[in-house]
């Protein structure tokens, strides 16, 4: 998965929508990857919103 997805390069427009917290993953050079957070941890609710996503 990456980082960030543009949608709708070829636009005039001037706008930039973000969303925190879209998935879980954290980058390998954060804290290893995984926020020293138990795997199961990291599935819940706590580590990303399952609703950001759509």
């Amino acid at each position: 998965m990456s980082a960030f997805h543009i949608m709708g390069a070829d636009r005039p427009g001037r706008c930039l929508v973000t969303c925190d917290h879209a998935s879980n993953r954290v980058p390998p050079d954060v804290c290893g990857g995984d926020l020293d957070i138990a795997p199961e941890d990291m599935a819940r609710h706590i580590a990303w919103d399952v609703g950001a996503r759509g």
